[in-house]
C-alpha cells in the first residue's frame, strides 16, 4: 500500500525507482521529490518556528480547512489504495516469494527468493 502513498506524492516513476531498487533518498532529494518541507541543521527551531505560526491562525478555520483538504484528497487516494490493496492480497501473497519474505523477517535473515 505504501506505493499507491509514494507515487500519489513523489510521482510514479521515482516511486517505482525507490520500490524497485531499495534506493534511500538523501535529505536533498527527499525535499526536492516533495516528501519533506524544509531540511534544518536545527529541526527544533524549525517545527518552533512552525508552532508559533499556526498557534496565531484560528482555530476553527484550521479545523475546517483540514477537513475540507483531507476529504479532496482522498477521493481519488481510496480507490487506488482498494485497487492496490487487492492486488497485494489476491497476487502477491499468494507466492512462494511472499511467503519467503515473509519467514524470512520474522526468522531475522535475508531471503532467498525463487521467483515464484
Amino acid at each position: 500500500m505504501a506505493s499507491v502513498a509514494l507515487s500519489a506524492i513523489v510521482g510514479q516513476k521515482l516511486a517505482a525507482e525507490l520500490l524497485l531498487t531499495d534506493r534511500t533518498l538523501t535529505g536533498e532529494e527527499a525535499l526536492a521529490a516533495g516528501l519533506v518541507n524544509g531540511l534544518a541543521e536545527d529541526p527544533e527551531t524549525l517545527v518552533a518556528e512552525c508552532v508559533q505560526r499556526v498557534s496565531q491562525l484560528s482555530p476553527a478555520a484550521l479545523r475546517i480547512a483540514k477537513k475540507a483538504f483531507y476529504a479532496w484528497d482522498s477521493m481519488h487516494f481510496d480507490k487506488g489504495l482498494m485497487r492496490a490493496e487487492q492486488i497485494y492480497n489476491d497476487e502477491l501473497m499468494k507466492t512462494a516469494d511472499a511467503q519467503e519474505g515473509v519467514a524470512a523477517f520474522m526468522e531475522r535473515r535475508r531471503p532467498k527468493w525463487v521467483g515464484k
